[in-house]
């Protein structure tokens, strides 16, 4: 068996997982438009592109414009940030061509792929494994290609730079529901703001918990640990004084993560959404309720890491992020692989590298062809291998570097804490917005019966076609002129209004605003047997006029028809003249 610095035997649990297959699209010529022209990247700083759609861009605008305003204040990063188009809907090959283009023309040096982005599937040559590639977005002078045309990639050749070009991370939030993907972003990000403003901290200490399976390799870890920890690195499982392997418990590692360590490594057998130590299996579920977690999550486990597999919720691997009060950074697996050469990412981070910076150093280290061919053989074909490991987070800051302590004494939302912050938290569903300094509703876009127009939030229920325009009422309909020429109410013919009436008044099929029914009625006083005869004529009239001005004993009170407020006032004169004349030999 090789060292354990080399490799490891892997034996997974694949428990009530069902993948479904969607094909890639075609791979014809993607018209990309040179968006990192939009964006410089200045000298001396290491630039990182963010991609978000539009949308969910304009949904949680203040607190990623906050993030970004946090990482650049605090570092030598610029974040340079896609944020025009609606990047949900593209695919994985248009995803690839846009962050080409931004490392060929900014040199960028990772990215942060932030929603619902679209991810590539890759299938092994040999053993089985397949599911998501992150490093489809990793390797971006390679070239990819889906031989049988079954929806995945199953051909890699490496390109001039036998390796990355950058790093990826995933903030890929959950779509259970209309809300939820911006709550979990939304969320996600406060907790980023927490750290960069010392908010956030945890104990500076790390867990270790292996399967039984894995006792073998504690030693490994453990010194790996111990070189930035000493000796508070706490540890479950290895050999007992006898040299048998420990069993670990699940209620064990729920216990220990409440105390919000720096980092943690759990190495168990695993699925999308459940950890499988030997005791107590541990779901999604159990880390939402426990609290705690850590900043830096290593996690040892199949498919943990399997966008494909947790369709619309999340996996495993970002409950630590979504869902727990500490998590910053996760790795994990998208197939049945564990993690490898965690050394050198453990090694940087001691170093007072960045989180980012040290998984590219481990990525460009383990994914290359030379690295394939030493581990297993001269022979191996390297274009038809891939490891399916993945990156979750925040990875933009380093483990033991000075945060800024906020300043918030009398100080309310809008007024710097000293720290590129607000100061003071907005109330449950609103946010601080950094453009006016106040606390705004979370929008929630709307598209109900809407074929076109705004959704409420600053983007589109989409867009009509040909000579048709969009309605206020949000639908489609042929470009037409409004015409209200000799009309008083009703339709311009163009889906508008050519005026309202007044009260009292009703807009008759002649677009004219006449008296409405039950005024004409009280405007029939009598007819020729001195009693209302449903029509409005010189009978009325007459009546009307040989009471006219009458006062305090009228003669006929039923001639006071109105006045200034639409309601008898005791007078026969100009008001009920005008209401008669109104309804005139047409009731």
């Amino acid at each position: 068996m090789k060292k354990v610095t080399k490799s490891l035997i892997v034996v997974c649990f694949l428990i009530g997982t069902i993948f479904t297959v969607t094909s890639l699209s075609s791979r014809e010529s993607l018209d990309i438009r040179n968006k990192a022209s939009e964006q410089d990247c200045p000298t001396g700083k290491k630039c990182v592109v963010l991609v978000v759609g539009k949308v969910v861009y304009g949904q949680i605008k203040p607190s990623l414009d906050l993030y970004i305003q946090d990482v650049e204040s605090t570092s030598d990063v610029k974040i340079l940030l896609a944020n025009t188009d609606s990047y949900e809907t593209f695919t994985p090959e248009q995803i690839r061509a846009l962050l080409i283009d931004y490392h060929t023309n900014k040199n960028i040096q990772g990215a942060l792929l932030v929603g619902r982005i679209p991810y590539a599937l890759w299938e092994n040559g040999w053993d089985d494994n397949k599911g998501v590639n992150s490093f489809f977005y990793e390797d971006l002078d390679g070239n990819w290609l889906d031989n049988d045309s079954d929806g995945y990639y199953d051909y890699h050749t490496w390109g001039v730079n036998d390796g990355p070009e950058i790093w990826v991370s995933w903030i890929y939030p959950s779509d259970v529901s209309g809300t939820q993907n911006m709550k979990d972003l939304n969320y996600f990000f406060s907790k980023t703001h927490s750290y960069y403003t010392g908010n956030l901290t945890a104990n500076k200490k790390s867990f270790i918990m292996l399967h039984s399976d894995w006792a073998r390799d504690m030693d490994f870890y453990y010194e790996k640990f111990s070189d930035i920890y000493g000796n508070d690195v706490e540890t479950r499982g290895g050999y007992d004084t006898s040299g048998n392997p420990i069993e670990v418990d699940g209620n064990d590692y729920l216990s220990h993560i409440r105390n919000s360590y720096q980092m943690t490594l759990i190495y168990v057998h695993g699925s999308n959404n459940t950890h499988y130590p030997n005791i107590n299996y541990i779901n999604k579920e159990d880390l939402e309720v426990t609290g705690g977690g850590s900043m830096i999550t290593f996690i040892g486990g199949c498919h943990t890491g399997d966008l494909l597999a947790s369709g619309k919720d999340i996996p495993i691997a970002e409950t630590y992020l979504f869902r727990m009060p500490t998590g910053l950074v996760s790795t994990a697996t998208t197939w049945s692989y564990g993690p490898e050469e965690l050394q050198e990412v453990t090694r940087e981070l001691k170093n007072n590298n960045t989180f980012a910076d040290a998984w590219f150093i481990k990525q460009r280290y383990r994914n290359n062809s030379a690295f394939y061919k030493k581990r297993y053989g001269e022979t191996f074909d390297p274009n038809t291998h891939m490891f399916g490991e993945i990156l979750f987070g925040n990875p933009l800051f380093k483990l033991n570097e000075d945060v800024c302590k906020p300043d918030c004494a009398g100080k309310t939302c809008g007024d710097s804490d000293g720290c590129s912050g607000l100061c003071e938290s907005c109330p449950d569903g609103q946010v601080c917005d950094t453009s006016s300094w106040t606390c705004t509703q979370i929008c929630v876009p709307s598209c109900t019966g809407k074929e076109c127009g705004s959704d409420g939030c600053g983007g589109s229920c989409g867009t009509c076609t040909g000579e048709e325009t969009c309605l206020p009422s949000g639908t489609c309909q042929k470009s037409c002129t409004p015409d209200c020429e000799g009309k008083e109410c009703g339709n311009d013919g163009c889906g508008g209004s050519c005026g309202t009436c007044d009260t009292n008044e009703s807009c008759s099929t002649d677009s004219k605003c006449k008296p409405s029914g039950d005024s004409c009625s009280a405007s029939d006083i009598w007819g020729k047997y001195k009693k209302p005869d449903g029509k409005v004529n010189s009978y009325d009239l007459s009546k009307l006029l040989a009471n006219w001005k009458w006062q305090k004993t009228p003669r006929y009170e039923d001639a006071d028809i109105w006045g200034p407020l639409s309601d008898s006032d005791g007078e026969v004169n100009g008001y009920d003249l005008s209401k008669l004349l109104g309804c005139f030999e047409t009731h």
